[in-house]
């Protein structure tokens, strides 16, 4: 048997809620971007309502970090989308198609 908390939450769910935010650091999207997240975490023994008080006893965490974002054009398209050729290249919805309003003035 493993000694300390090594198996301590084994077999035993959680619930861990996160957010984050990701920065641009120049304008475009593609290149470095500045991460900043934030996580609360729920141990089976918050949970059932006997586990510690403390948030930071909880493990909440808050990180900051540096990561890559790159746009790749892969040309694809929705299945439903066709060009308007003879409209100046203006994308069609099927509403236009139908006879509907919305696909002239540019909804």
């Amino acid at each position: 048997m493993a000694e300390g908390g090594a198996t301590a939450g084994v077999g035993r769910p959680g619930l861990e809620l996160a957010l984050s935010v990701s920065l641009p650091l120049f304008t475009t999207a593609s290149g470095p971007h500045l991460d900043l997240r934030g996580a609360l975490r729920w141990r089976a023994a918050d949970l059932e309502g006997h586990g510690s008080r403390g948030v930071l006893d909880r493990g909440a965490l808050l990180s900051l970090t540096l990561s890559w974002h790159q746009t790749v054009p892969v040309h694809l398209v929705d299945a439903g989308d066709r060009v308007d050729r003879a409209g100046g290249g203006r994308r069609v919805t099927g509403a236009a198609e139908s006879g509907g309003s919305g696909a002239r003035d540019g909804w």
